[in-house]
């Protein structure tokens, strides 16, 4: 694994603006159980992960860790094999777990509820995928803020859809709100013909008029959003195909889905201050901050 990208938060903030990158990539979140068919132990598949991972560092400086995936689709043991991992190599190039997958297999599952509560208990961050679709997702949403998560990937299902229709928004955005629970929201990966129909549909302004912790994710890089559906827009699908990136997610947040510029350095910075890394140090946010100021004024 290459990783190339800005290391400081002044390159960062001037990077971004012209580039794919607002910072150093997303941090590797893989499940290892899916690299093992040809002999590999999943401690082995993490290790050369990490490896990999620590290679990149030292070559460029791009600071982070890996996160460890367990899929709601596979059984137990599954999900506390995989957050035992994470556990095991938590501090030594691993920095959380997390829970992704189908959400037609819920976060109450007997199974993956168990892994997130003994993740919690070891002191392992963890985050999950939750409301990724419009429907059927005010379970998993409780569900996230019952288990304490720090973190949720998409969150979509908290201000469209069922959650809306049954008048369930407004409660589950004022509890995410005070919980203080931080919301990744992926609006290329969201604007699909089974998900929201454009980036002015987004709920991404019902989160932040709530008071929710919300950051801007590229999602997947290279499989995000439908290309049909999203046309054009401040950053259009390239070359026959829709990816997302991250400097693309600041112009649709603005351009497309009514976010003012002003909101835009907090949202920043949430997701900076959401990491799990310990690279996220005081110094850096303070950096950081002053660093997107001036790109932004200039």
């Amino acid at each position: 694994m290459s990783v190339s990208a800005p290391t400081t938060p002044v390159a960062v903030a001037r990077y971004a603006p012209r580039s794919h990158s607002l910072d150093a990539p997303p941090p590797p979140s893989f499940c290892p159980a899916l690299h093992t068919l040809e002999g590999l132990t999943e401690d082995a598949v993490v290790r050369a992960v990490v490896a990999g991972f620590e290679r990149a560092r030292d070559e460029t400086g791009v600071c982070g860790g890996v996160i460890l995936c367990a899929l709601r689709s596979r059984p137990a043991p599954h999900p506390l094999d995989t957050a035992r991992l994470a556990r095991d190599h938590l501090g030594r190039g691993v920095i959380g777990f997390d829970v992704a997958g189908s959400e037609n297999y819920g976060l109450s599952d007997p199974a993956i509820r168990e892994a997130l509560v003994a993740s919690k208990g070891w002191g392992v961050p963890v985050t999950v995928h939750a409301g990724e679709l419009p429907r059927g997702m005010v379970p998993n949403l409780e569900a996230a803020l019952d288990l304490r998560a720090s973190r949720i990937g998409h969150g979509l299902g908290l201000g469209i859809g069922d959650a809306v229709d049954s008048g369930a928004s407004s409660e589950l955005l004022r509890r995410y709100a005070e919980q203080g629970i931080h919301v990744e929201v992926c609006l290329t990966g969201n604007v699909t013909a089974s998900r929201v129909p454009s980036y002015a549909a987004h709920p991404i302004r019902a989160m932040l008029a709530a008071g929710v912790r919300v950051s801007l994710s590229s999602d997947n890089l290279t499989l995000s959003g439908d290309g049909a559906v999203v046309g054009g827009g401040a950053y259009p699908a390239e070359g026959g195909y829709m990816y997302a990136h991250p400097s693309g997610e600041v112009a649709h947040a603005v351009a497309d889905c009514g976010v003012g510029w002003h909101a835009i350095p907090e949202l920043l910075l949430n997701g900076a201050r959401a990491s799990f890394s310990g690279d996220a140090t005081p110094g850096f946010l303070e950096a950081f901050e002053v660093a997107i100021a001036a790109a932004l004024a200039g």
